[in-house]
């Protein structure tokens, strides 16, 4: 095969996220179909295909977490649930065509930079590794590509805690992100280890079901309320019949949105409002001064991320849940013991830890101009 001309690059995009999405979506708008989406998993989606945990939803509103391209006059809430999100990269596959340009069960094991040729060597695992038992067995090709894209994005890719003992627990553990929806918690102690974005999204939600839930906290987070409500029919139908106004309420949350950063960057006076209005939120939510306590963060708002929940809170003062602050020691066959000591007992571990976020470099190996591993 003769190699394209410079005007029509071999282009290979390593995820179907939005990332890769909005990216394969600008090239067609460019003029450009010489292109493959590579995707490890059975389906397009990215996150919001892993994370289906009880209330995955996103913490930012609806109408700016979307292209500013394809606009989604139906969403139904000011906070767009899993279900809906993934709904809309689906729609946004389907409307601009992408589906022929996809390859599923495609991992992108290594690129390799062929200096002479100017191009890349993409090595490419075809199979289904999530479900072995299920699908044939794993093969690899290598193809070129003159551009290659990583897409991948850091949150597909759990990070579970490195506690002592972790394989030796009995019971039943997995990650927020690989959800075990066949697994019954009714009737279950369990534990949940962290107190990230996703766990004050799903520890509501398991709360009534369960027996005793026990959560370890290393670090309190800052949480404000969230400000979640259903978009009314008479919305939706502006929306989609009068698009501006949905233009007009994108730019408001964006600017609102943004307005944030003078007190992050500029002035980190400015955060002292937003603290007092999150601390006077938990007082009003946490009654037990013991609890609101160990609640409480003892570090500027903004140093890390701030989280949004109205239900986390009030989850927290049930009788059936207990939150830790002594650091977990190791995992037993049947429980957690932490290093005062105590051993808390547990049918369940789930993992609330979140994401390989700090490995910023692409999953997969990359070799570059005289042999450099990128």
């Amino acid at each position: 095969m003769s190699s394209p001309s410079p005007a029509t690059p071999r282009i290979a995009i390593v995820g179907s996220g939005f990332s890769g999405i909005g990216m394969a979506i600008r090239l067609r708008q460019m003029g450009l179909e010489s292109f493959t989406i590579y995707e490890a998993a059975g389906e397009i989606g990215g996150t919001w295909r892993d994370n289906t945990y009880p209330g995955a939803a996103c913490d930012v509103p609806s109408h700016l977490y979307s292209f500013s391209f394809e606009p989604n006059p139906g969403w139904t809430r000011a906070y767009g649930p899993q279900a809906e999100i993934f709904a809309y990269l689906k729609h946004c596959i389907r409307k601009y065509g992408l589906e022929r340009f996809v390859r599923c069960h495609a991992r992108m094991k290594a690129a390799r930079f062929d200096e002479a040729r100017q191009v890349w060597q993409l090595e490419i695992e075809h199979g289904d590794k999530a479900h072995p038992a299920h699908a044939s067995p794993l093969s690899s090709e290598t193809v070129e590509a003159d551009i290659v894209i990583a897409a991948s994005g850091p949150l597909s890719r759990p990070a579970l805690p490195q506690i002592a003992g972790l394989e030796r627990f009995a019971g039943k553990l997995f990650h927020s992100a690989r959800w075990d929806h066949d697994y019954p918690l009714e009737g279950k102690r369990v534990a949940v280890i962290g107190t990230g974005a996703s766990a004050i999204q799903f520890v509501p939600k398991i709360q009534p079901r369960v027996a005793q839930l026990t959560l370890f906290q290393r670090t309190a987070p800052w949480i404000m309320p969230r400000p979640d409500k259903p978009v009314s029919a008479r919305a939706q139908w502006c929306f989609k019949h009068l698009p501006f106004t949905q233009r007009l309420v994108r730019n408001a949350i964006y600017w609102q949105l943004e307005s944030r950063a003078i007190g992050f960057v500029v002035n980190p006076k400015l955060t002292k409002y937003p603290m007092k209005f999150a601390l006077s939120y938990l007082e009003r939510r946490v009654k037990d001064p013991a609890l609101r306590a160990r609640l409480t963060p003892n570090y500027r708002l903004g140093c890390k991320r701030v989280l949004l929940s109205s239900d986390y809170y009030p989850a927290l003062g049930q009788p059936n849940v207990e939150v830790v602050t002594n650091a977990i020691r190791e995992i037993v066959a049947d429980g957690v013991v932490t290093e005062d000591g105590v051993h808390h007992a547990a049918d369940a571990i789930i993992c609330g830890t979140g994401f390989q976020v700090n490995d910023v470099g692409a999953p997969f190996d990359v070799t570059g101009i005289g042999g450099a591993d990128l």
